[in-house]
């Protein structure tokens, strides 16, 4: 049996708790997740839902917790990727809009900037101290990987997303290692 436990916190106990508990056993129920089958299990996931994303975040565990959610063989999301993406989303500027989340088949997650189908950043952050960008800009395009430390998002990214967002010229360039 697989246990997947979301714990969520919220400044409005008295109100809101009620409702979040309600939302996240409505959505597990209507996954068609089958946590009896899957292998043992057992995750604890803090997930603090008066952040950003936070219910986005919340739904997408429960969506994708076990093996082989997406009927192609991917991995379930990886505990320390969910918290890494918390703290990726937290450490984000103010100014930065906020990115349209997604699974990763290796059990990571992806967050995206989509101004178009030729301007777009994606960051897929994983379980490690590293995470790995991709950008198309028009005709220019690239990839590279840098290091989150869960507190401070290199430059190099946010300049990136800075430069998708608000209509300017990305100047995000592989690092050196990379090139």
């Amino acid at each position: 049996m697989a246990a997947v436990s979301l714990s969520y916190n919220h400044n409005d106990e008295s109100v809101q708790c009620c409702q979040y508990q309600d939302i996240l056993r409505q959505a597990m129920s209507e996954s068609e997740l089958k946590l009896a089958n899957a292998p043992i299990v057992e995750a604890v996931i803090d997930i603090d839902c008066d952040m950003p994303l936070g219910f986005d975040l919340a739904a997408l565990v429960i969506e994708c917790s076990e093996p082989d959610w997406d009927g192609a063989g991917a991995n379930a999301l990886d505990v320390s990727a969910v918290l890494n993406a918390q703290n990726f989303i937290r450490a984000l500027p103010a100014d930065i809009p906020m990115p349209d989340l997604a699974p990763d088949p290796d059990g990571s997650i992806s967050l995206d900037w989509i101004q178009s189908q030729h301007r777009l950043f994606s960051v897929s952050v994983g379980p490690g101290a590293r995470i790995a960008y991709a950008w198309l800009d028009g005709g220019e395009r690239g990839h590279a990987v840098a290091p989150f430390d869960g507190d401070t998002i290199p430059a190099r990214v946010i300049e990136g997303i800075r430069g998708i967002m608000h209509h300017g010229k990305t100047t995000v360039q592989p690092c050196q290692h990379c090139r």
